[in-house]
């Protein structure tokens, strides 16, 4: 079952598995999805990567603990990006200081 109040989604997904699908007037409408949906040949599995292709491990040179005063201490720890300024960390953007 798969509920949403984005019915035009739902509308959208139940012609790709084969379901029929009545939107609600008010609130969360409810897709019914069959154990059996696959069997019925209008899924197509697509081949993708995992990874981007811009992805890759990188070596850290160096850390350096920056202690922060004051009555919760804390440990902020700086870096620099080289030789892109910024990248991604699962799925966040990381970016050198301004």
């Amino acid at each position: 079952m798969i509920a949403s109040a984005n019915a035009p989604f739902l509308t959208a997904l139940a012609p790709i598995i084969g379901a029929r699908f009545t939107p609600k007037d008010k609130g969360a409408s409810k897709l019914c999805v069959s154990d059996r949906w696959a069997d019925r040949g209008t899924f197509t599995p697509e081949p993708h990567p995992l990874d981007p292709p811009e992805s890759s491990w990188i070596q850290i040179h160096e850390v350096r603990p920056r202690p922060g005063p004051g009555t919760k201490p804390f440990t902020f720890y700086g870096y620099k990006l080289a030789p892109h300024p910024t990248f991604l960390v699962n799925g966040h953007l990381a970016r050198g200081a301004w």
